[in-house]
Parts: C-alpha cells; structure tokens; sequence
C-alpha cells in the first residue's frame, strides 16, 4: 500500500514532520517507554516532575541528503516552555530486508532549551547509542514508521518552525 517505492530514497523523506500518534507496536513486548507520546527520553523524566511537565509538540527533522536526524520534543515546566532536541546521525540501511526502508540511527548528543536560552548541550559519543526506524509508509504528507525500540507512528508533515 506504500505509494513511495525505496522510502528513504525518496525526496519526500527530508522534512519536518509533527507527531501525531505513537504506540507500542506489540504491548508485550515493547521497551515500556517507545510508545509514549514524550518519546523515550522525556517520558523517562516524566513520572519524577510528579505531573509539572507536560508535552506541547513532538517533531522529527529528516536531511535524508546530509544524513542528519533531529527529535525535538517541546514541553512546559510549572508554566516554564521548554524544548529538548536530540541530534543523530543517520544511514541508510544496505541489509537486503531493510533496505529502500531502514534508517540506522547513532545519536550524538541533546540540547536542553529553556524559555528560548540554551542551558546544555550534552554529547553522546560516549556512549553512542543506536536505533533504527523504518518508513513503511510515504506520501507527500503522511509518514508512518516503525521504532527499533518497538513503537509504531503516524507523523504528518508541517511548516512548523521549530522552537531551537
């Protein structure tokens, strides 16, 4: 049913994209955190705030050309706008079951942005951690995807400008 053959070969994939719907493809076994609307990261931190934050945006920024990935997840704190961005690299997969479909994902490092001031940028390479998502569907507007971390989505594109 995907009308765009080789999604991550396609011009359609670079783009903003809002997240619209995320979750957990099979309950069972999924990370617990992959289907949270807050995406794996903030949704860790969540539960500590003890309901002081609250998620406002969610967007994927896709450079398919320059194989560069950015998670931005907008929030408020106690009244406080916020913004974490969290910057990966980005490859095409060449594995013959994934290929045309697979981004494999190392991320590099995340900025927190608090009331529009930067407050850190914290890299990753440390650690480098890793991930993929695959582009099962594609068309001039909607994207859905599957997680490495076993969550599905439905992001549609915008003009948004993200708040950096």
């Amino acid at each position: 049913m995907n009308p765009t053959k080789n999604p991550v070969n396609s011009d359609l994939l670079s783009g903003t994209w809002a997240l619209l719907y995320t979750a957990p493809l099979n309950e069972e076994i999924v990370d617990r955190y992959a289907g949270t609307e807050e995406g794996p990261f903030l949704s860790r931190i969540k539960p500590l705030a003890f309901g002081t934050i609250k998620q406002t945006r969610s967007l994927q920024i896709i450079d398919s050309i320059n194989g560069s990935v950015k998670n931005i997840a907008d929030f408020s704190f106690l009244g406080i706008n916020g913004s974490l961005c969290i910057n990966a690299a980005a490859v095409k997969s060449l594995e013959p079951d994934t290929q045309g479909v697979r981004l494999l994902v190392t991320f590099e490092s995340f900025v927190l942005t608090i009331n529009r001031i930067r407050v850190a940028t914290i890299s990753l390479a440390f650690i480098k951690p890793k991930g993929w998502v695959d582009t099962t569907y594609l068309d001039d507007d909607m994207r859905v995807g599957r997680g490495d971390k076993g969550s599905i989505f439905l992001a549609v594109r915008t003009k948004m400008v993200p708040s950096l």
